[in-house]
């Protein structure tokens, strides 16, 4: 049995050469049951000299093989054995029909000769017995399963082999150089020698033959040495079969090995047999059964004999057999058919989008926002309890950096409610009302009597004086009511000496109410609302300057609105009248 399913297919070419000589066979052999095959047979001739040798050896190669005891047994060794003594067999036949084959032009017995490379499979395994330069290769595919590659299984045997010089020269033969090629010598008997070939005989030494081992050939026996110059004993060998990684046997001539490479070859089996599947699928898919067969071994000698011809090189005759190697149990087509059905019935795996994550919650003992971002970011992986995932530790965490509230520093009672009542008079509409001011936290002292000038005996000579008016009297035209109607909106009487003056019954205005230094930076604050700063400036200007105007003024202060920039201007004037 052979263990597996084959698939096989030939092709040859004559290609330029005036004959054909070349010659393929494949033969196989089923059991007693019929239910299996014994042996598969494939076969290669590369005949030489006429086809003679080469149709006589793919008619009787097998035949003597098989008929050695040794081939059926299950021993490996036995099987090697009787390959090799069919092939000695199969070249001792040809001494009795090469009298019948055609004779040289010189008259001499033919010299027809051939290579033989043939292969047996058995038991899942591969005998190989080979002479010549025609090869056998095993196709096998990648680890990958994307590409085949090719390794041979057999070596050629050419004359410039220093193991074939050698062994040449110890029979008695020879190896001479023609056009740049070695060939083995023929000792030819001179031209015109009629008799039988005698020791006495003159030979002439001819560069003949350019492979070292053949069938047939019989010209190169050596009769002193008693053995073939061109030895008929073949190279045998057993390779075991593997389906799962093996996938095509290659054997050919040298008409293909000349231009295509061992590796190149196997590729293009590799795309005839992804084109026979892309067929049969289509074809199947439109339920047909009639679909187009890609020949791997076709296509491998048309490429041959392309090369050939680029090269401007006439066609050496070309075969080749191809050997599809499938596991054992359904066909190749079956196993196709099947397959596309499980793929279709296979579902589908949808790509789904990531989910989003929760940023991590933090964890007991975390800093607080505003110690977070005076403190640098800390990797994830320099963390050991870090709950990120797998594939975001080792990248920068995100820092979210948070405004830090600035509360206002609590200024003085007197400072913050000036602040708050400039702002408020400042920001309000005109229409709007006033709202009455909320007394200071801070009671105001009351001046003593010795520090009011109204109260005191000793007066100032410019207040009191006939020069000009009193501040606050009302027989001074500037002092009228028709004058000052906004400013006087709350008389105050002068009060005698000895005497306080009591309050006003009325309720104060939200600028009588404020003490004197509140209302002059009221009264500033009007006349130029630029800055604190700049009010400031401008009135300890005023009291450097005018340091006897003011000292005056204060005792009659309380009976002016500062909040009105009109009455500010009057105080003004009426001062330096008085003082001219």
């Amino acid at each position: 049995m052979i263990g597996l399913n084959l698939r096989v297919t030939g092709h040859c070419n004559q290609g330029g050469r005036k004959y054909m000589e070349d010659a393929f066979v494949v033969a196989y052999q089923q059991t007693k049951d019929k239910a299996d095959l014994e042996y598969a047979y494939f076969g290669i001739f590369d005949g030489h000299g006429g086809r003679e040798a080469a149709l006589y050896a793919k008619e009787h190669l097998l035949d003597a093989i098989v008929k050695q005891s040794d081939f059926w047994s299950n021993n490996d060794e036995h099987v090697l054995r009787a390959i090799k003594h069919g092939f000695l067999t199969t070249h001792l036949g040809m001494w009795k029909e090469v009298g019948k084959w055609p004779k040289t032009m010189s008259g001499l017995p033919s010299t027809s000769g051939t290579t033989a490379s043939i292969g047996f499979i058995r038991r899942g395994k591969l005998f190989i017995g080979h002479v010549g330069d025609s090869r056998i290769v095993l196709g096998s595919q990648s680890m990958d399963g994307e590409n085949w590659y090719g390794q041979p299984l057999t070596h050629d045997h050419k004359p410039e082999n220093p193991r074939e010089k050698e062994r040449i020269h110890s029979v008695g033969g020879l190896v001479m150089n023609k056009s740049g090629v070695d060939r083995v010598v023929w000792n030819r008997p001179c031209v015109g020698h009629r008799g039988p070939v005698r020791r006495s005989t003159h030979f002439d030494k001819i560069p003949f033959l350019a492979v070292a081992r053949s069938l047939g050939d019989l010209w190169s026996y050596n009769y002193t040495a008693g053995k073939f110059v061109v030895s008929p004993e073949p190279d045998v060998s057993v390779v075991k079969l593997d389906t799962r990684r093996d996938r095509c046997i290659v054997m050919a001539s040298d008409g293909l090995w000349n231009m295509v490479d061992i590796t190149e070859a196997v590729r293009y089996v590799q795309q005839a047999e992804r084109d026979n599947e892309h067929a049969f699928l289509e074809a199947a898919q439109a339920g047909s059964q009639d679909y187009e067969v890609y020949n791997p071994s076709k296509m491998l000698v048309d490429e041959a004999l392309y090369r050939w011809g680029r090269v401007k090189t006439r066609a050496d005759n070309t075969s080749v057999v191809t050997v599809m190697l499938d596991p054992a149990g359904p066909s190749r087509n079956e196993v196709l058919l099947r397959q596309r059905f499980l793929h279709r019935l296979r579902p589908r795996e949808e790509v789904r989008a990531p989910e989003p994550q929760a940023p991590p919650s933090p964890k007991p003992g975390s800093l607080a926002p505003d110690e977070r971002e005076l403190s640098p970011p800390r990797s994830p992986s320099s963390d050991p309890e870090s709950d990120e995932p797998e594939g975001m530790r080792g990248l920068p965490r995100v820092v979210i950096l948070t405004p830090k509230r600035v509360y206002p520093s609590i200024s003085p009672p007197s400072l913050r409610g000036e602040a708050m009542q400039v702002q408020s008079q400042e920001s309000r509409p005109e229409s709007m009302p006033e709202p009455r001011p909320e007394p200071s936290l801070e009671p105001t002292p009351e001046p003593s009597l010795e520090h009011r000038p109204e109260l005191s005996s000793e007066s100032g000579p410019e207040i009191g004086s006939e020069s000009g008016p009193e501040i606050g009297s009302e027989s001074g035209p500037e002092t009228s009511s028709e004058s000052r109607p906004e400013t006087s909106s709350v008389s105050r009487s002068e009060p005698s000496s000895g005497s306080v003056p009591e309050p006003s019954q009325e309720p104060c205005s939200e600028s009588e109410c404020k003490p004197p230094e509140q209302r002059k930076e009221a009264s500033d604050s009007e006349e130029d609302k630029n800055t604190k700063a700049g009010s400031h400036k401008r009135r300890l200007s005023l009291d450097n300057a005018e340091s006897e105007e003011v000292a005056q003024k204060r005792p009659h202060g309380d009976s002016e609105n500062e909040a009105n920039g009109a009455a500010a201007d009057n105080l003004k004037v009426r001062t330096r009248k008085t003082r001219l």
